[in-house]
């Protein structure tokens, strides 16, 4: 008779007891880490910058500017994948409501660089996202006053939505995907995501597929909608052809005159499978070139190293080369939706190895034929319906890339058809928007 009270009673003080584990297991961590921490300090601006920036320590220059902001709209996205399919969101919010102002935070460097040059005049401020401890974040909720928090994608940081939550900062969970490793992992920490799953007022899902994974890690039903994928909104704008032959100049080639690879956010592992099949499709094709943009810019060198070893005439695209280079290491940010523009046929990274994929939709909305390979859990539902469309060929190893970049470089009209394919994919799954904005929009 007894035991259903006690069960509530404990269930009542449940919530409480798994933030504080939370944060107790938060601060060992990081008090652990604080040696790797000073070290990278040390040697490395960057970590500097962000990690002073992540404990509440702004400029002064961008407290004053968040100062003057009357109550904004705080978007978070973790890093480059997730804030170009912010990109679009914030454009459109900015535009329709421009008398709201809106912040925009990331967790990486790379996600920075790219938010302070796609959004300058857009965002009334960029920071990094502070650290999950309570302290900073209370501090930080403080300086900004959001009126609405609105995360992108991933990036689930259990204290920053209880404090939200707690100082009654409407939250919404957007363009969400679930994969099946992240599934597994949820699984085994299933009632601490019921609780911060609850902490949003709405959840948009890219797939009906993502929004059946929520609801079976403890989102609420009623506030799971599907609202399809930010991505597709992503509308780059098309080159000239005379903007294209102005790029390919800068890399030392001359645009239309040499087939051209791009080789798009690839990793350890790929780029010696790519450099073979180069050499191997030089032997049909001996004006190829190609450029590959590594995924993590770290690597820039590394790629560089490898290709010149390789016994590729090697150059880094930042020093502007005048001659022409086989092999053009992409090392400048911001600029691999322009490099897809000039290519013959474009490789999607993350995909050969298994990283989960990358982004496909920056090639295709270009009108360029896009491979990737067979690792592309992170985009599974994109990658089967560009292969069901034929926008899209999947490539299972060395050879089957060499044996399709080869069908593609003989064949003129097959390309312009994959890439007209591609932007008709694009142009039809548009809209992800639209509906996000409307659900945003009957927030409290």
């Amino acid at each position: 008779m007894n035991n259903g009270p006690r069960k509530r009673r404990w269930c009542s003080t449940c919530p409480d007891a798994m933030y504080l584990l939370y944060d107790i297991i938060f601060t060992l961590c990081l008090l652990v880490s604080v040696p790797v921490l000073l070290a990278r300090m040390a040697f490395r601006r960057k970590y500097r910058e962000s990690f002073f920036a992540k404990v509440g320590i702004w400029p002064t220059k961008l407290r004053r500017r968040i100062r003057r902001l009357d109550r904004p709209i705080w978007i978070h996205a973790l890093s480059v994948g997730e804030l170009i399919s912010a990109i679009s969101l914030v454009r459109i919010l900015h535009s329709e409501h421009p008398d709201i102002p809106l912040v925009v935070s990331t967790s990486t460097e790379t996600g920075q660089a790219l938010a302070r040059s796609r959004l300058e005049g857009i965002a009334g401020g960029v920071f990094y996202a502070p650290l999950d401890a309570r302290p900073v974040l209370n501090s930080v909720v403080r300086r900004i006053r959001p009126r609405m928090f609105l995360l992108v994608e991933t990036d689930l940081w259990p204290c920053l939505l209880d404090v939200l939550n707690k100082t009654n900062v409407p939250s919404a969970f957007v363009n969400v995907r679930i994969s099946t490793r992240s599934m597994n992992r949820y699984r085994h920490i299933r009632p601490m995501m019921r609780r911060i799953l609850h902490t949003f007022s709405f959840i948009g899902a890219q797939t009906e597929r993502d929004a059946r994974r929520l609801e079976h890690i403890g989102a609420p039903v009623s506030r799971v909608q599907v609202t399809g994928n930010l991505k597709f909104d992503m509308r780059p704008a098309p080159l000239s052809d005379k903007e294209r032959r102005a790029f390919a100049e800068n890399l030392g080639w001359i645009y239309g005159a040499q087939p051209i690879i791009v080789s798009g956010s690839t990793h350890a592992g790929e780029e010696r499978l790519l450099f073979r099949a180069l050499a191997r499709l030089r032997e049909s094709f001996p004006n190829l070139v190609m450029l590959v943009a590594p995924r993590d810019r770290e690597r820039f060198d590394v790629v560089h190293k490898l290709a010149v070893g390789m016994g590729f005439d090697t150059v880094l695209s930042s020093s502007k080369p005048k001659d022409p280079h086989t092999v053009v290491v992409l090392d400048v940010f911001g600029q691999l939706s322009h490099a897809y523009a000039i290519a013959s046929a474009a490789f999607v990274g993350g995909s050969l190895v298994p990283q989960g994929g990358h982004n496909l939709l920056e090639p295709a909305a270009q009108g360029i034929p896009v491979l990737f390979g067979p690792h592309t859990e992170d985009f599974r539902d994109m990658a089967k319906e560009m292969e069901n469309e034929g926008a899209g060929w999947r490539v299972m190893h060395e050879t089957h890339l060499v044996q399709a970049l080869e069908t593609l470089l003989k064949d003129s009209s097959l390309r312009s058809e994959l890439g007209e394919r591609g932007i008709r994919f694009c142009a039809r799954n548009r809209g992800a928007v639209e509906k996000t904005l409307h659900h945003i929009g009957a927030l409290p």
